[in-house]
């Protein structure tokens, strides 16, 4: 990946929450009515939000929510998500070494079934499905 991190960093860059995840994500009635906890908004690539909130939902409920979510922010935005596999492993890096303490973030968000050794697992394997499809 290291060798393609420019591709990353000279993406188009647009209005960034930083921190998108279902934790921040308000709902009503299954319609989407905010968008919460904006302190670390800034521009960066659209791949970055996309990619950290695609490993969220993995952690959370697996592989099959990810496309889902993928498509309708493509849809939204009107465009595809260049590089998706490299915000994918970009997003799984940085999540590599604390990724076991999460769960009391899921928990507030009622997964009180997560383990540190189920994210442990699913991070792995989502690891193990991303990494083949980098360049």
């Amino acid at each position: 990946m290291t060798a393609h991190g420019h591709r990353l960093a000279e993406a188009e860059q647009v209005l960034t929450h930083y921190d998108f995840w279902s934790g921040n994500v308000l709902w009503d009635d299954g319609a989407l009515t905010g968008v919460i906890d904006w302190p670390g908004a800034s521009r960066a690539p659209r791949g970055f939000d996309v990619g950290w909130c695609r490993l969220d939902l993995v952690l959370l409920h697996g592989p099959r929510t990810v496309e889902t979510f993928t498509n309708a922010y493509q849809n939204a935005a009107g465009r595809p998500i260049l590089d998706l596999p490299l915000w994918d492993v970009f997003a799984l890096t940085n999540s590599h070494h604390a990724v076991e303490t999460w769960p009391p973030n899921y928990h507030d968000l009622g997964r009180t079934d997560l383990t540190a050794e189920d994210l442990r697992e699913r991070h792995t394997a989502w690891t193990d499905q991303r990494l083949p499809l980098c360049p």
